[in-house]
């Protein structure tokens, strides 16, 4: 990518980033059934973890297809964006296949860094500049107790390898020091960070909202399938043990991410706001997988963060054209009308809003109900109580777009875009619906 833009080869750019991806989809599905560890067990290849790489390199080319449109007509550092986006995505990947924490903290920077500096990507734009100092301010110090945590861990089981203190959580069962118990806290704290859970996700609406619209879309989407995978495998291969002394701190944070998310959302008139607490309260649906943590829990993450990843490249997509044309701020107001000179747009953008909402027949609805059957058959009744209202809530606001565009009067041209642009979208919302009625297709491969 760096080397097309030095050649200042301008229609490669896109093409070659998506072959890239492609290609590594190809490869990635060529270990399928072929279980293995490699660099002495620094990472590990399964089923589970090539699911949620082809998910994330699928949701990719997707963003990728929007990219030609959303920086047309700019030519400086544009083949730079891309390949921080390239660096952040290898990142993505090593989170989902991790077995140490060193490779751990190592896929996590690999992720982050090049996002503080994409965040910042309107060099004169207040806001971006300031998205990107709260980005890098706060995911430094993010990290800083993620590492103080893996340190406390270390020093207790002198070992970063997940499997090894797993197994020394099981036959220290009953006289874990102290230490270990406060490494744990410290290193969910970090994590919860990362995938924007209450209390820790002041920064999530600031960043959305100043940072380049596509890039906005990249961190909602690829680092939240990578952040929950990563979060899904330390449960399920480190802490597994650890339920009993996880499960109210986990419960406390769930609950607070759900309820603090929705109601903030109902207060917000910009949409990229409004976009950033959906955000959080999603991260508070998944959540609710990794408190029942059973036979479930893998496929109802991987099916959510696919769906709800397609639901917001198809809403931020339609943001990004409407913002265009009308050059407009990202306030509802922009949307009233819409529908009248722009038909496959709204139907775009209210299929979205659907599935985002969880209503039947698009993929939204089973993958909350994937989450709910996940917790009931652990017996969180209570969390799924909290969550069906939060839901509720969650209906009232993606409804207030849908009114906009179909019931407000309003002065929108007829939108144009480039056809890898129309593509991307009509796919996400045909992927949307038919998710919605055959959702096998996603669940099945893990069977």
């Amino acid at each position: 990518m760096l080397l097309i833009g030095h050649w200042k080869k301008r229609k490669w750019k896109v093409p070659t980033a998506i072959f890239g991806l492609l290609t590594a989809i190809v490869l990635t599905l060529l270990d399928w059934d072929s279980p293995k560890t490699m660099f002495h067990n620094m990472l590990h290849i399964d089923n589970v973890t090539i699911a949620f790489q082809v998910s994330i390199l699928t949701i990719s080319v997707l963003i990728f297809l929007l990219a030609v449109n959303y920086y047309k007509g700019i030519e400086e550092s544009v083949a730079e964006i891309y390949a921080m986006m390239m660096f952040s995505l290898v990142g993505a990947c090593l989170l989902v296949s991790y077995s140490n924490f060193t490779t751990l903290f190592i896929a996590i920077e690999t992720m982050s860094i090049p996002l503080y500096a994409l965040a910042g990507g309107k060099k004169f734009s207040i806001r971006s500049n300031e998205s990107s100092l709260k980005y890098f301010l706060m995911g430094s110090f993010a990290s800083a107790i993620f590492l103080f945590g893996v340190a406390l861990i270390y020093g207790t089981t002198a070992s970063f390898d997940i499997s090894t203190i797993a197994v020394y959580i099981t036959q220290h069962q009953n006289d874990l020091p102290q230490l270990f118990y406060a490494g744990v806290v410290l290193v969910i704290i970090g994590m919860a960070f990362k995938v924007g859970a209450v209390p820790f996700h002041f920064w999530v609406p600031d960043v959305y909202e100043g940072a380049p619209t596509l890039v906005t879309v990249f961190m909602s989407t690829i680092v939240k399938t990578a952040g929950f995978a990563a979060f899904l495998s330390l449960m399920d291969s480190c802490f597994f043990a650890l339920h009993d002394f996880l499960h109210p701190i986990l419960w406390i944070i769930t609950a607070l991410t759900l309820v603090v998310a929705n109601l903030s959302a109902m207060r917000q008139n910009d949409l990229k706001r409004l976009l950033a607490y959906s955000s959080i309260s999603h991260t508070g649906f998944l959540m609710i997988s990794l408190l029942a943590m059973n036979e479930f829990t893998h496929k109802s993450i991987l099916f959510y963060t696919f769906s709800y990843s397609l639901a917001n490249i198809a809403a931020f997509g339609v943001l990004i054209l409407v913002k265009n044309s009308k050059h407009a701020d990202d306030t509802f107001t922009a949307f009233d009308g819409l529908s009248k000179n722009n038909p496959r747009l709204s139907f775009v953008m209210f299929t979205a809003m659907l599935s985002l909402a969880g209503i039947p027949f698009t993929s939204g609805f089973f993958g909350k109900y994937y989450l709910f059957l996940s917790a009931m058959k652990s017996y969180e009744t209570a969390i799924v109580i909290i969550a069906i209202l939060s839901a509720l809530v969650g209906i009232f606001y993606y409804i207030k777009i849908a009114i906009s565009m179909y019931y407000r009067e309003g002065e929108t041209p007829n939108i144009e875009s480039d056809n890898s642009y129309k593509f991307s979208l009509l796919l996400v919302s045909a992927l949307t619906l038919i998710l919605g009625i055959f959702p096998t297709i996603i669940t099945g491969i893990l069977d």
